[in-house]
C-alpha cells in the first residue's frame, strides 16, 4: 500500500470526525450557554490523534508478538479499516439519538435496545476489521491478530469512558437550560479520578457556584447512588437561603436580572403553567433559572419562593422531606449552614426541581463530574 494511499485514508478518517462534529457538537451548546463550536474544531483533531495513537499501540504490540518491521503499513490498514465501521456508528448514531438512554415500560425500551444491539453489531465488524488488519500486514493468524488487537481496544476504549460520560435528562428539572430529552456530555475528569469499582477517590479540584455536576443521590432507598443532575448554589461553609427567589449567600443577594414573564416552563407542565426568568451571576456562571409565576402559583398552590419555609415542604414523589426551619431543626434560621465537604444543589426550574431544599445537603464524595455539553 503506498503511502499517498495511507493518507487519503486518514484523510478520510478525519473528514468523518469532522462531519460527527458538525452534526452534533456544532448544534450542541454549552449547559452554561453559548454554542460549543470550539469543541465542533477540537473534536475531529482530538479523535483522530487518538486513533493514531492507537493505530501505534497496536503495531508495538505486534512487534512484541514477532513482526518484525510495518508499522507505516499497519496504520494505513487501520485507517482504511475503522472507516465504514466509523460511518456506520454516526449513521446509527443521528437514527437513534433520541433512544439511547430511555426509560420505562418494556415497550418503550425497544427501541434503545435495538440501538444498543446494532452498535454492538457494528462494534464486532469493526474489531473484525482490525483484526484482519494486522492479519494481513503482518501474517499473523487469526488468534494471534486478536491477541494483539483486543488489547489495545480496551485500553483505549477504557481511558475515554473514565474520562467522558453521556447521560439522557428524564425531566424537566434543570429546564430552560437542560429540557427534558436532552444529553448531557460530562467531564469526568474535572474534579479528580474516581473509579468506586476499586475504592479510588483522588481529587484535583472541587465544584465551584454555578458548575452543573452529575452526582450519586445521597438518600438510602432503591434510588441511592442513581446519577442525579443539578446546579451548585451554596458551597462548604458558607449560610444560604432564597429569598423571593433570589439566592441570598452569607447575608449578600446573588446579582439578578430579570427577563421574561409569563412564559412557557418547557417542563411538560400543564400550558396554563407559565414562568418567569432571570439572570443569576453565580460565580464566573451566568445562569437564566426561572418560576412560576404568581397566577401559577395561585393556581398550583405549589411555590417555593422561599426556602427554607417555616412550615413543612412539599414532597417530590418518594423523595423524603427534609424539614430546613426554625426551632431545633434549623439553629441557624433564616439560613442554612453547609458543612465542611457540603454542596447546596438546585435545578434551574426552581418551582419543579426534586432536590437538596427537600432531601438534602450532598457530600463532596458524591459528586462524580460536571457537566459541560447538551445535544
Amino acid at each position: 500500500m503506498s503511502a499517498s494511499s495511507g493518507a487519503r485514508a486518514w484523510a478520510w478518517l478525519f473528514a468523518v470526525y469532522a462531519a460527527v462534529a458538525i452534526v452534533f457538537f456544532a448544534r450542541s451548546r454549552f449547559v452554561s450557554g453559548g454554542a460549543a463550536w470550539t469543541v465542533a474544531v477540537a473534536f475531529p483533531f482530538v479523535a483522530t490523534g487518538l486513533e493514531a495513537l492507537t493505530s501505534l499501540f497496536v503495531a508495538g504490540l505486534s512487534l512484541a508478538f514477532g513482526a518484525r518491521s510495518g508499522t507505516r503499513a499497519l496504520a494505513a490498514a487501520y485507517a482504511r479499516a475503522r472507516f465504514w465501521p466509523l460511518v456506520g456508528s454516526a449513521v446509527l448514531l443521528v437514527l437513534a439519538k433520541d433512544h439511547l438512554a430511555q426509560s420505562g415500560s418494556a415497550l418503550e425500551q425497544v427501541p434503545y435496545l435495538m440501538a444498543v444491539l446494532a452498535f454492538a453489531a457494528i462494534g464486532t465488524w469493526a474489531l473484525v476489521q482490525l483484526v484482519n488488519a494486522v492479519r494481513r500486514v503482518y501474517g499473523f493468524g487469526w488468534v494471534r491478530a486478536a491477541a494483539v488487537v483486543i488489547p489495545a481496544g480496551v485500553v483505549v476504549s477504557s481511558a475515554v469512558g473514565l474520562s467522558a460520560g453521556s447521560y439522557n435528562i428524564p425531566s424537566g428539572a434543570m429546564s430552560p437550560n437542560i429540557l427534558m430529552g436532552d444529553h448531557v456530555i460530562a467531564n469526568n475528569l474535572a474534579y479528580g479520578f474516581h473509579l468506586e469499582s476499586v475504592g479510588l477517590d483522588n481529587r484535583w479540584a472541587d465544584p465551584e457556584r454555578g458548575d452543573v455536576v452529575i452526582f450519586g443521590y445521597p438518600v438510602p432507598g432503591p434510588d441511592q447512588g442513581k446519577d442525579y443532575v443539578k446546579r451548585v448554589v451554596g458551597l462548604p461553609g458558607e449560610r444560604v437561603r432564597l429569598e423571593d427567589n433570589v439566592l441570598v449567600v452569607n447575608g449578600t443577594k446573588v446579582v439578578v436580572t430579570a427577563l421574561d414573564k409569563g412564559v412557557s416552563c418547557k417542563d411538560g407542565v400543564p400550558d396554563q403553567i407559565h414562568c418567569d426568568t432571570q439572570v443569576e451571576q453565580l460565580g464566573r456562571h451566568s445562569v437564566v433559572t426561572q418560576h412560576q409565576d404568581a397566577p401559577s402559583c395561585a393556581l398550583r398552590g405549589a411555590c417555593d419562593s422561599t426556602w427554607p419555609a417555616r412550615t413543612r415542604p412539599r414532597c417530590f414523589g418518594s423523595s423524603p422531606c427534609l424539614y430546613f426551619g426554625a426551632g431545633d431543626a434549623n439553629p441557624e434560621w433564616p439560613d442554612v449552614l453547609l458543612p465542611v465537604d457540603t454542596f447546596l444543589l438546585m435545578g434551574d426550574n426552581r418551582d419543579n426541581s426534586s432536590d437538596s431544599r427537600y432531601w438534602g445537603l450532598v457530600s463532596r464524595a458524591d459528586i462524580r463530574s460536571e457537566a459541560v455539553l447538551v445535544w
